[in-house]
């Protein structure tokens, strides 16, 4: 199928490894231009990002990086699919406080990528 992708920019948040790395793969495989932003790179994403750029999107300035290189590089961003999140253990077992606040770092990575 031919999602009209080739030639397309495509940010892909959290792209390392996990969902991440197979929409990085796929949008890659597609023939979008992929800039991946992960805290850490692996060879699998560099063989199909066309830009890694290695930032984490819960520090100050981290989506405004990845959004700047992203135009710097390729001049406009096509597509953004936010994959941000994490796994720091089983809810189940964490503490109340800890829990509570999982959602909301969440959101906040997620969201804070979309304005810049």
């Amino acid at each position: 199928m031919d999602l009209e992708l080739a030639g397309k920019t495509a940010v892909v948040t959290g792209a390392s490894r996990g969902i991440g790395l197979a929409v990085a793969q796929a949008l890659a495989a597609e023939g979008a231009r992929v800039v991946a932003g992960a805290r850490t790179s692996s060879p699998e994403l560099a063989a199909v990002a066309a830009t890694v750029v290695p930032v984490d999107l819960a520090a100050a300035g981290g989506p405004e990086r990845l959004v700047a290189t992203a135009l710097d590089a390729h001049g406009a961003i096509d597509l953004l699919v936010n994959n941000v999140g994490g796994n720091p253990g089983p809810t189940r077992t964490a503490p109340a406080r800890r829990s509570r606040g999982r959602p909301d770092s969440t959101a906040r990575r997620s969201s804070s990528s979309c304005p810049a």
